[in-house]
């Protein structure tokens, strides 16, 4: 590097003399012209005119003004001595000297790094080249149902996907919860939310908890409060479509009660005493021994055990069974009051059979309700 400076300032120096001894030559003979300057023969035998005309010096007249800058403005040619010179041949800048090639750095490959990892980089796709990332599978009045909302577990089957005819009535369903205004508040999914942790005992469980908990059955939050929403916003469509079928006739309910008979159930009230088995003598009355009796309590027909069962139905109100053996102890039986079976009355049973039959109702409403939204609706299956 420092070489190179030094030649580029010697050039430079060497320059700057050349110029101030031209400029000291002129000044002195402002007059001097090509006739006057001694000319070394040696240095032009043999040359071209073109070589003799380089050592021709510029004249100038009496103005002071150099010859050249009239040619210049004239844009002619001036001849000396026989010699047409071209004007752009007057001067010729030294060449600098060459530089010896040991001291040139011809390794181009000197302090370079070259990588040495040849493994390719991924190729990007290539233009106009298509992925598969979803798939419409139907259209209905406008909407798309992607393959990927037929595939996603649902709460209201357990886990199980929507088949496509479920997929399309339950966005029909909730078309309609729309232009009815029926559709939940963030308040209301997040309220039913915290009734689902609370059935369930996940009260104790964090948020992040919870979410490993839906992942584990195939959920995660957003997805599940985005089906609890769509849930209440079906049910409010088909509790407002159907409650015009919620309203039974009273000469419906008699029918049905009049058809349907029911009994009421028998029961038995009852005190129980235990006798452990080494205190327990065949000959001995139940009234010879001291008996520390449990509260009495009315029990159900069917959640007596059968070896109880029979004794029991023998027995009248107030009376004492014998011994019954039971796990290394003998139980005995105090009946103090019973309800013999009956059938029951209108009353009882009224919203048992309304109940039953507005369920009914609603089934099939459902159903009908269903099939006609889709009839009105604009569904296009693309398989």
């Amino acid at each position: 590097m420092f070489y190179y400076l030094f030649i580029l300032l010697s050039l430079c120096t060497w320059s700057g003399h050349a110029a101030d001894s031209m400029s000291n030559f002129v000044q002195s003979n402002p007059t001097l012209t090509l006739d006057d300057m001694p000319i070394d023969d040696s240095n032009t035998k043999g040359a071209t005119n073109e070589q003799a005309s380089l050592h021709s010096a510029p004249t100038y007249n009496s103005g002071g003004t150099s010859a050249l800058t009239e040619q210049a403005s004239s844009g002619k040619k001036k001849e000396h001595l026989g010699v047409t010179t071209p004007l752009t041949q007057h001067f010729t800048p030294p060449q600098p000297p060459e530089i010896p090639q040991p001291l040139l750095n011809t390794d181009t490959t000197q302090n370079l790094e070259i990588p040495t990892d040849t493994e390719e980089p991924a190729k990007p796709a290539a233009i106009g080249e298509r992925y598969t990332i979803n798939k419409i599978v139907a259209r209905v009045n406008g909407e798309n149902i992607l393959q990927s909302f037929l595939e996603e577990p649902r709460i209201e089957k357990n886990g199980q996907p929507f088949t496509d005819k479920e997929a399309i009535t339950n966005v029909l369903l909730f078309q309609r919860a729309t232009t009815m205004h029926l559709r939940p508040t963030e308040e209301d999914i997040n309220r039913n939310l915290v009734a689902f942790k609370i059935q369930n005992n996940l009260t104790d469980l964090s948020d992040k908890e919870f979410e490993q908990e839906l992942k584990r059955a195939g959920f995660d939050l957003p997805t599940y409060k985005t089906q609890i929403g769509r849930m209440l916003a079906t049910d409010r469509v088909k509790q407002v479509e159907s409650s015009q079928n919620s309203v039974i006739p009273y000469d419906q309910i008699q029918e049905v009660y009049d058809a349907t008979p029911e009994y009421t159930i028998a029961e038995y009230y009852i005190k129980v005493a235990t006798i452990p088995t080494n205190k327990f003598q065949e000959d001995q009355r139940v009234s010879d021994y001291v008996l520390d009796w449990d509260e009495a309590a009315w029990i159900d027909e069917p959640n007596l055990a059968e070896k109880y069962l029979h004794v029991i139905k023998a027995m009248k109100v107030g009376t004492i069974s014998e011994p019954i053996a039971s796990n290394n102890e003998y139980d005995v039986i105090n009946l103090v009051d019973k309800r013999e079976p009956r059938l029951k009355t209108l009353n009882e049973r009224y919203s048992q059979i309304e109940r039953a039959l507005q369920e009914k109702n609603l089934a099939a409403f459902a159903t009908t309700f269903e099939e006609d939204l889709e009839k009105e609706a604009t569904i296009v299956r693309l398989d």
